[in-house]
């Protein structure tokens, strides 16, 4: 009795067991069969979230918006970027996708990174006031002076240079090249020409005359043959001419004297051209300076030569009548 009873108990206990590896292995398959579908609806949703991208580049110093690179996309689009355009190079950016999978409710999120080239193709701008320049044999230029600016869109004014073989001893045509350089080394050059020409040339006290006044004083060409034009009718360039008036320029009265002993002082001799030069380059210094400010500002042209003749005449040699010395300051600049 006791032994059939342990044999029904044995049968009910293996049937339980039974029964519950079935059911543990049915919801096992169930379970493994939805995360299957889970699986398979987040994918679907992932690769239906699309995004099409320009090009990504932008102009450095511009202002950027990403969003204006998207052609399209597809569920809810956010962008994660730290893009400086005042610094041209390359910056990643990550746009993210999101979207919510519908039927087992899963956010569903999508990450693209890529490249943002900031490039700066904008080159400095150089504008040059003359294609031309004329300078006279001898006479120093600052060619920096014929560029009136070199700037970059962005950069504003940027530094610049000019190259030139130059000799102001030679006559002859020059090519001078202006070269900018942004910030970021992008560069522009323009060129322009320079004449030299031959300084003009009389006889060998007209020469030592000329190049006194150009390169002792500094005075541009046209101010020299102004002063010349004065000397010649004053002295014929002979530094012994006169008595009571004396000399290239015929200092007479308190200024003859005054030649004399500033010559005396100063270690010259007031009977030669070096001497009274000197003097002269002196008396513009101190007692006529206002004449020799406006010969600093006569333009290096036959008319500016015209005028420096009347300037000299009138404000250092004040001579009753200028006669044709301005016409002849024209002449002697065209030699």
């Amino acid at each position: 009795m006791i032994e059939k009873l342990n044999s029904k108990i044995y049968l009910i206990v293996i049937l339980f067991v039974l029964f519950g590896l079935g059911t543990g292995y049915v919801l096992c398959e169930k379970d493994a069969s939805i995360k299957s579908e889970k699986r398979e609806a987040y994918k679907e949703t992932y690769d239906a979230l699309q995004i099409d991208i320009d090009e990504l580049t932008g102009e450095y110093g511009e202002d950027i918006n990403m969003q204006d690179y998207v052609r399209s996309s597809s569920g809810e689009l956010s962008i994660e970027e730290d893009i400086d355009s005042g610094k041209p190079g390359d910056y990643i950016v990550t746009f993210i996708l999101s979207d919510t999978e519908e039927q087992f409710h899963q956010e569903v999120v999508k990450k693209t990174k890529r490249i943002f080239t900031v490039e700066d193709t904008q080159y400095p701008n150089i504008e040059i006031g003359q294609e031309e320049i004329l300078i006279r044999q001898g006479t120093e230029t600052d060619l920096n002076e014929n560029v009136l600016s070199a700037t970059d869109p962005v950069d504003g004014d940027v530094e610049f240079t000019v190259e030139s073989e130059l000799d102001i001893d030679t006559p002859g045509e020059y090519e001078a090249k202006v070269v900018a350089t942004d910030k970021n080394g992008n560069t522009s050059e323009k060129t322009f020409m320079i004449n030299v020409k031959a300084k003009p040339s009389l006889n060998a006290a007209f020469d030592q005359i000329y190049d006194y006044i150009t390169k002792e004083m500094g005075l541009n060409s046209a101010a020299a043959c102004g002063i010349l034009a004065n000397i010649r009718r004053e002295s014929s360039f002979n530094p012994t001419a006169g008595t009571s008036y004396y000399g290239l320029c015929q200092w007479g009265g308190g200024r003859r004297s005054n030649l004399q002993s500033w010559c005396g002082a100063n270690g010259y001799d007031y009977t030669t051209i070096k001497g009274q030069l000197a003097f002269m380059d002196h008396e513009l210094n101190t007692s006529y300076t206002t004449c020799l400010n406006l010969l600093k500002e006569v333009e290096d042209t036959e008319d500016g030569a015209y005028e420096a003749a009347l300037i000299f005449v009138r404000r250092y040699e004040g001579a009753a009548s200028a006669g044709d010395r301005a016409s002849l300051a024209k002449t002697y600049f065209n030699l």
